[in-house]
């Protein structure tokens, strides 16, 4: 079984079906969350295609140049900056119009389609509603809603389910990639290709192995977590991609500290630092680490932690036992979200995320355009200590 088809199985077989049955749809649309190998999915689909029209063996030249996107007949199309222009579609329909210079039919795959603007998709509902023969378009699509409904009648639609993260594991681990690493960054994205860049980005592993380095103030004399991090504050702020991994990966560190502590599970996350988390959760209370949180907030920035934090730990209510729980309230209002506020959500967040066995409920945090008006559920983690 091949990956695409273990994580895939339903779009896998639907494709398969539709060509070996010769009913080939002329517009599809792959939709699903950023991770799923939804481009993978376009060019399996365009070279089992061609495999059918032209009747090619798996080692055929031609589909190599497929998967190494050097075939004339086959155009991945990427979006500018914001968009994909009108006039990027108008050259596009141009181009299908002209005879190939190949044998096969013509495939269009549309990266990123979400960010077709309404004049965009008005260009293509004609090539979409009337195309040739041999004119095949696939749009690769995050968010489903973001496509005018008129293009998604014209299509069909194929649905990407989320990744299962065992999954991508083991296809990581056949790709030789070293599993200490793999599992950190797949509670970053669930992106492989992703992953894959960011191994093999020295900046991003610098970051990845400078988090636990911030917790060694307790091993060292004279050691500061403010002092430690100013050593790569520099390489940090040089990139909002960098700001946001660090700060999800210093928390992702954070959360494995407070489930240890909280329910002596060992799973970590971080599972090369076992022994340093073990003996971090002895040593920091949870004034301690809010401490460490206001004192990171300062460094950085607030409101980019605290949207990070929302994604990571998803403040939507978690399903508990409610009688379980002790829920306390903050609420404040200040113009930049407050660090007393800040680091007590983020808190509440981590505990309720790792503490859904003792029946945490926790509820959305509210921000408003104007002030910060925050209310969060914080967790009275001595209670569930006891």
């Amino acid at each position: 079984m091949n990956f695409l088809e273990a994580e895939q199985p339903l779009v896998f077989n639907t494709i398969n079906n539709m060509i070996k049955r010769r009913h080939v749809p002329h517009a599809l649309i792959f939709y699903g969350d950023k991770s799923t190998s939804k481009y993978e999915m376009s060019i399996y689909f365009t070279k089992e295609l061609y495999k059918s029209i032209l009747d090619l063996s798996d080692d055929s030249n031609v589909l190599d140049r497929i998967d190494k996107n050097i075939h004339s007949n086959v155009t991945i199309i990427e979006p500018g900056i914001n968009t994909l222009s009108k006039d990027t579609i108008e050259s596009i329909i141009f181009d299908s119009n002209i005879s190939s210079l190949e044998d096969g039919p013509k495939v269009y795959i549309f990266k990123d389609s979400d960010k077709l603007n309404q004049s965009s998709s008005n260009s293509l509902l004609k090539f979409i509603e009337e195309p040739s023969s041999d004119v095949y378009i696939i749009f690769l699509v995050d968010n489903l809603s973001n496509i005018i409904s008129t293009i998604k009648s014209r299509c069909v639609l194929l649905s990407f389910r989320q990744l299962n993260k065992d999954l991508l594991k083991e296809k990581l681990t056949e790709l030789g990639y070293e599993k200490l690493i793999t599992n950190i960054l797949i509670e970053y994205t669930q992106n492989i290709d992703l992953i894959k860049s960011i191994i093999e980005d020295e900046e991003y592993m610098e970051i990845l192995n400078f988090i636990p380095n911030l917790f060694m103030e307790p091993f060292e004399k004279n050691g500061s977590m403010i002092l430690t991090l100013k050593e790569k504050i520099e390489l940090i702020e040089s990139n909002p991609d960098y700001i946001d991994f660090f700060l999800t990966l210093f928390v992702l560190y954070l959360k494995d500290i407070l489930n240890y502590n909280i329910n002596k599970a060992d799973d970590f996350i971080f599972s090369g630092e076992k022994y340093r988390i073990k003996e971090l959760s002895k040593i920091y209370s949870e004034d301690e680490l809010s401490s460490f949180i206001k004192d990171i907030l300062e460094d950085l920035v607030q409101d980019w932690f605290l949207e990070r934090i929302k994604s990571v730990f998803a403040f939507s209510a978690i399903g508990a036992t409610q009688e379980a729980a002790k829920t306390a309230f903050v609420k404040s209002t200040a113009k930049k979200a407050g660090t007393s506020v800040a680091k007590k959500v983020v808190i509440g967040a981590i505990t309720a995320s790792v503490a859904v066995t003792g029946g945490v409920v926790a509820s959305n945090m509210i921000e408003t355009k104007k002030e910060a008006e925050m209310q969060a559920a914080c967790i009275a983690i001595q209670d569930l200590k006891k």
